[in-house]
């Protein structure tokens, strides 16, 4: 079993990482449908869609969303999420292994799901969200951006929770560019601790910029969240940079 289908494949994940609220994942749909030019029936795939969140919202709006996930967890989340929405397909695919052929008007990757194994095997999935899509269709990719990372998130924290105690340990491998972390959670109920490792993939814009222009992608754009602000998008053009704590790229099949 790999790290990621142990780490993303129980109620574990929550207490690690929690779930976006619907406001936020509403928040996030309208910037992709802005971004991407995306509106009623356009067909999109959530490729690594999760708990489902951003697949619901995209659907509320109208696309027509295919959410595949690799995980029986994600999915069925997902589907009981989505449960209702004639405009929702949930399956268990892995997305580096599907094999959809000009399809989609739009590919989305969020939340962080690219980068859990070899570049490789990132270039091989990023490859195939470029199969997916249609001519003149989009791609979005959510990454982390690491020099925030690097500055905020790296060393030893933890926090309290109603059922447990959570330690965690974030280190870069600076030569490997990933993002190790190691999570530690202690029940309260005396019951035996659990630990979980994590290796995370990092990318740079001139990286990943290459190896999607190296697919055949064109207009290639980084857009930097922006959390701090009360009001306003959570994504805006021209907003990366080191204070940004995602980093999302776009790109079009011509």
């Amino acid at each position: 079993m790999r790290w990621w289908q142990r780490y993303f494949g129980s109620d574990d994940y929550l207490l690690l990482e929690g779930r976006p609220t619907s406001e936020s994942a509403d928040q996030f749909a309208s910037v992709v449908c802005r971004l991407l030019r995306l509106g009623p029936g356009s067909r999109v795939l959530d490729a690594g869609c999760g708990l489902g969140y951003y697949s619901a919202a995209l659907a509320r709006r109208g696309c027509v969303v295919t959410a595949i996930d690799a995980l029986e967890y994600m999915v069925d989340h997902c589907g009981r999420l989505g449960a209702g929405q004639a405009n929702l397909i949930v399956e268990q695919i892995d997305f580096h292994e599907m094999s959809f052929r000009g399809v989609f008007d739009a590919v989305i990757c969020a939340g962080h799901s690219l980068g859990y194994g070899t570049r490789d095997e990132d270039v091989r999935a990023l490859g195939r969200f470029a199969e997916s899509l249609a001519p003149g269709g989009a791609v979005l990719v959510e990454l982390h951006n690491p020099p925030w990372y690097v500055e905020h998130v790296a060393g030893r924290t933890w926090w309290e929770e109603d059922s447990a105690f959570v330690l965690t340990d974030i280190s870069f491998d600076e030569d490997g560019r990933r993002m190790v972390t190691r999570d530690v959670i202690v029940p309260r109920d005396g019951s035996p601790a659990r630990e979980y490792a994590m290796s995370l993939r990092q990318y740079e814009p001139p990286e990943i910029g290459a190896i999607l222009a190296g697919l055949g992608l064109t207009q290639i754009a980084f857009f930097g969240d922006n959390r701090a602000q009360a009001a306003g998008p959570t994504y805006r053009p021209g907003a990366l940079s080191d204070e940004s704590q995602v980093m999302i790229v776009t790109a079009r099949r011509p």
